[in-house]
């Protein structure tokens, strides 16, 4: 393992970037976007921007998200946040499959 590795954020942002996706570090304890400046967390000022470049390695403590939205790969990334197990599993049967292909078989 890369011993500037401090965070979940650290680890996978790289990937994710690579990728094609908007990794956002995640400030700890929080559900927001933030970065280490001087040493503390602070709020992360437009975050929302599509294509915004990776926040700077290590952001220690730190979580991942990804924004939503369209991704600087050319995909779309859609998510669902329910807070009810019993609401979910019925809207999930109800949902198609996530996994999906398009194109020619083979």
């Amino acid at each position: 393992m890369d011993s500037r590795i401090t965070s979940p954020y650290d680890e996978y942002s790289p990937k994710l970037f690579e990728n094609g996706y908007d990794a956002l570090p995640i400030g700890p304890g929080t559900k927001k976007p933030m970065l280490v400046v001087g040493g503390t967390y602070r709020e992360m000022m437009q975050w929302q921007v599509p294509g915004r470049s990776a926040a700077p390695l290590p952001q220690p403590g730190a979580g991942v998200g990804v924004r939503l939205g369209l991704q600087r790969n050319g995909s779309y990334l859609v998510a669902i946040d329910w807070d009810h197990d019993d609401l979910s599993l019925l809207a999930i049967g109800g949902l198609p499959s996530p996994v999906c292909k398009a194109g020619q078989r083979g």
